[in-house]
């Protein structure tokens, strides 16, 4: 942030901006990712079959004291998947905020003026039976690719909607796959007095007076993983080289993902022999290369190019696989 420039003005964040942020990632982020740990060890605990499946999977790839890397984390399917299933059940964010940009109707029933603010209460939407099956169950499979692919588009908004959405929502789900993994990778969790969830609400909700016993886990407790299956045997890759060619790499999105999968793609295309060309989307619009390779970086395209013919149904066919991602 200290550094940042807009890349259009040239305009740069001022102290005040930069003392704003630091307080909301010290205090906001750390209040919504800290409820979302705590309501994860409620479930878990709620839900046994569960916790075995995350500590066999964090002693599957975080052996042992074994220092967990991004590389490592990112890695992690169980984890993530109980986390989006605790967020769907108990966000720490009860409600987000919409406005009428329109005179609308709301389910053939409610008049709403254009500028009329609405609260959009979290806890039904995430357990609308028409969107959900099975609503009240804590089931992490629901968010296994091939079932998540079918999820309403809109049922789902624990980091807000559209424009507006929460910009530290990686860092935050990265942050508690992280904190969540290196729990069970050290830790065995009970609940003895058997906690019965009630809610308490400071700057967001959280369990109230939700108290575990934890002691260190033992050798005998752990998944035995054989030499070599902690990570999985490595592809034969072909070495490619391309003298010469000329390769686009172009990235979207404003949360910074994007561009540094982008910028990571290009050091490798240079180091191959590439000639390369860095950029955001945006510098492509009205001018789809039509030489040599492309690659978009983006979370969910939405950019609008002028291309005819081969190159336009071939991008449509990459915009729509990116923006399934």
């Amino acid at each position: 942030m200290l550094d940042a420039a807009d890349p259009v003005t040239g305009e740069r964040l001022t102290d005040e901006n930069i003392r704003n942020q630091v307080l909301t990632f010290l205090i906001a982020g750390h209040e919504t990712t800290s409820g979302t740990l705590a309501f994860a060890l409620h479930l878990l605990l709620r839900n046994p079959h569960v916790l075995a499946q995350a500590y066999a999977e964090v002693d599957r790839l975080l052996p042992g004291d074994t220092v967990p890397t991004y590389e490592t984390v990112m890695k992690l399917d169980v984890i993530p998947r109980i986390l989006d299933e605790t967020l769907r059940l108990l966000s720490p964010i009860p409600a987000i905020g919409l406005k009428a940009r329109e005179d609308t109707v709301l389910g053939g029933r409610y008049d709403v003026a254009a500028g009329q603010k609405i609260a959009v209460l979290l806890r039904p939407l995430h357990t609308n039976p028409a969107a959900w099956d099975d609503p009240e169950t804590f089931d992490i499979d629901r968010w296994l690719p091939e079932r998540k692919a079918t999820h309403h588009p809109h049922a789902y908004k624990p980091f807000g909607n559209g424009e507006r959405a929460c910009i530290g929502r990686q860092f935050a789900l990265t942050e508690a796959r992280l904190a969540l993994a290196m729990i069970l990778q050290h830790f065995a969790l009970s609940d003895p007095d058997g906690h019965r969830l009630a809610i308490k609400q400071t700057l967001t909700i959280k369990p109230d007076s939700l108290t575990l016993r934890v002691r260190p886990r033992h050798e005998h407790e752990r998944l035995t993983v054989a030499q070599g299956d902690a990570q999985a045997p490595a592809k034969e890759t072909a070495e490619v080289h391309a003298e010469g060619v000329r390769l686009r790499v172009a990235y979207g999105s404003n949360l910074g993902t994007a561009e540094g999968i982008a910028s990571t793609l290009a050091r490798e295309g240079t180091e191959r022999g590439y000639t390369v060309r860095l950029g955001a989307l945006d510098e492509y619009v009205g001018e789809l290369p039509a030489d040599g390779a492309s690659v978009l970086v983006c979370g969910d395209c939405k950019y609008n190019f002028a291309a005819n013919g081969r190159g336009k149904r071939e991008l449509t066919r990459i915009l729509s696989i990116f923006a399934s991602v």
